[in-house]
This record gives structure tokens, C-alpha cells and sequence, in this order.
């Protein structure tokens, strides 16, 4: 039987040594006592991190260890990797025991940045992980698109997402009998929009391919395609408003399967479709807008968007410019 004064001792002894983070065997205890924490000491490099493979949606990484301290009492248990499209975004997506990881779910065509960390069995990091960026194969150009056509300098802008990964991507114009019109536009992977010039009023078709060479292999994306065409230009001569009237002509557009009119109150809102014909009409008379006559002392606001059927899909030309019943000029949204 412990005394009092020997039992308040011996709780005093263990909690110092538990306090300390103390291991082994304290004698005529029965205590255990390790090192202390604070004696544990953990420092490794890592390096040479490399892409050993990519596919479109998945990359293959491997690293060394460059460097570990001889002062080091804890030993490496396996591998952080983080990965982001930023250096900010950086979260962390998988673990490894071995100096090998493939990163999967990933899109295709771009770049990423990653970083590996060591740590140990108690989950101490190493302060010196390795940092690089690895790159996934462009599958498709996406989001191909007719971005604007300024009808009065004949020019023609297509826009498609930045191919990061790309070696270069080309970019081809076509006319409506199908015969390419100039060079084929080859550029680098920074780009994201192409510009034609010269343009007429008639229906373009627009291909763009990204290529990436990897050891000695070539990929090439599907073509895309898109139509282009002109928003119909209204004439400002033929805008003509009289009591419980408006009325106006464009002109053709060569390849138009047919167009759809808006008019609004306001110059840049408040557009509604009043109308949509065939493509061999070029003129319209409004008498009525919201239920209401049109009235002459209002001014009013109209454009004529072109449309091509293609199948089952219907292109259309976008809006740039509208034309006003007070002034009868143009103004740009």
C-alpha cells in the first residue's frame, strides 16, 4: 500500500514525464518514456519532378528525393500531391507511397500546376516539396464560335477557349460554294480568336483543328465547324414612319435561309421579335408594337438578325448594330 505523500509524488513524476512527451521505462514505476517531442527532427528535399506520360484526360508524374538530413529521427511514410489550373487554387488530390503518381479526371488540352510533399507517420511535412506543371492532350476546340462581323469594314472575328496545351491550331475559311478563300491561318497556342477580311454577304464556313506532338507523334483534334454570316443591313433610306405605320427594307443575304426582326422603344434593351420571314423577304410594315399603333412623334429602334438552318440547328448571326426611326443611322449595342 502507497503512503500518501509517496502517491501524490508518484502522480507528480508521471504526469512530467507524460508532459514531456517521455518514452521507455521509468524505474520502480512502470511509467513509459519516449524521446522527447521536441527532439524529433524531420528534413528532406524533393526533385527532379517529371511527366513520364499524358493522355487527354490523365498524366503520369514521378519525383526523387533529392535530400535527407542525417540529423533526421522520423522517416518518410508517403507522398501529398496538390493540383491546380493556379498556383491559388492548389488542393490536394491524392496520396502515394512511392515516388509515382498518374493524375486522372483531368481536362483535356490543358496545363496544370503541381506540387508534391513527403511526410511522415505522425504527419510531419517536409518544408522543401517540388513544384512543376504537367499537360493533358486537346481532345476538341471548344466553344467555337462567330464572335462579331462589323458590316461597314467587311470584317469577320471568330473566337474559340484558348488550347493551352496546343502546338499550334489552324484555322480555315471557306465561301459558300465550298472553295477556300486565302491561307489557312496557322497559330500558337495563346491564341483564341482568328480574323478574316474582305468579307461579303454571303454564308462563310469556318474550320478550326488544334495539333500536339508528343515524342515524335503527332494528335490532331476533330475539325470544327461553323457557319458565319452577316446581320442584314437595314437601308436607312427605306425607314419611313407614318400615322399607324412603320416600315423598312435590308438587304439579302446570300445563303440566309431567312431572318427575324426586333424592335424595341430603347436603343441597347426592350428588343422584341415582331417578326420572322422567309429568305426571299427583304422588306416589312409594322402597324402595331406591344398591342399599341405605332405612333409617330415616338422613336423607334430595330435590327434584322440573319438566320441559316443547317439540319435540325439554326445559326444565327448575333446582333452588332440597330438603326433608329429618328435619325435613320446606325448605332452599335
Amino acid at each position: 500500500m502507497i503512503k500518501k505523500g509517496k502517491k501524490l509524488s508518484m502522480m507528480l513524476l508521471t504526469a512530467m514525464i507524460l508532459a514531456a512527451g517521455s518514452v521507455g521505462t521509468v524505474a520502480g514505476t512502470g511509467a513509459k518514456q519516449v524521446q522527447a517531442a521536441e527532439n524529433a527532427y524531420y528534413y528532406v528535399s524533393l526533385g527532379n519532378l517529371q511527366q513520364t506520360a499524358m493522355t487527354k484526360n490523365s498524366a503520369s508524374i514521378t519525383w526523387e528525393q533529392t535530400y535527407a538530413s542525417s540529423m533526421n529521427t522520423l522517416t518518410t511514410e508517403g507522398y501529398n500531391i496538390y493540383l491546380g489550373e493556379s498556383y491559388s487554387d492548389m488542393k490536394l488530390v491524392g496520396k502515394s507511397k512511392t515516388p509515382s503518381y498518374t493524375l486522372t479526371g483531368l481536362k483535356d488540352g490543358k496545363r496544370y500546376n503541381v506540387r508534391v510533399e513527403a511526410y511522415t507517420s505522425n504527419g510531419t511535412k517536409t518544408s522543401s516539396p517540388v513544384s512543376g506543371q504537367v499537360e493533358t492532350i486537346p481532345a476538341a476546340v471548344h466553344n467555337f464560335r462567330q464572335e462579331r462581323w462589323w458590316y461597314f469594314i467587311n470584317k469577320l472575328e471568330v473566337t474559340w477557349d484558348k488550347v493551352e496545351t496546343a502546338d499550334r491550331v489552324e484555322v480555315t475559311l471557306y465561301n459558300s460554294k465550298g472553295r477556300r478563300v486565302g491561307k489557312t491561318q496557322k497559330l500558337n497556342s495563346y491564341a483564341y480568336s482568328a480574323y478574316f477580311d474582305k468579307m461579303k454577304d454571303e454564308v462563310y464556313t469556318v474550320t478550326i483543328q488544334a495539333f500536339k506532338t508528343v515524342n515524335g507523334k503527332t494528335y490532331a483534334t476533330p475539325k470544327a465547324k461553323i457557319q458565319c454570316f452577316n446581320q442584314a443591313r437595314i437601308k436607312e433610306t427605306s425607314i419611313k414612319v407614318k400615322k399607324g405605320s412603320l416600315s423598312f427594307q435590308w438587304g439579302k443575304v446570300g445563303g440566309a435561309s431567312g431572318y427575324d426582326v426586333y424592335i424595341s422603344t430603347k436603343p441597347k434593351k426592350g428588343y422584341k421579335k415582331v417578326k420572322s420571314v422567309g429568305k426571299n423577304t427583304t422588306k416589312l410594315t409594322i402597324r402595331k408594337f406591344k398591342g399599341k399603333k405605332i405612333n409617330p412623334k415616338k422613336t423607334y429602334y430595330m435590327y434584322v438578325e440573319t438566320k441559316k438552318k443547317n439540319g435540325s440547328k439554326v445559326n444565327k448571326s448575333g446582333r452588332l448594330y440597330y438603326w433608329n426611326t429618328k435619325s435613320k443611322n446606325f448605332g452599335y449595342f
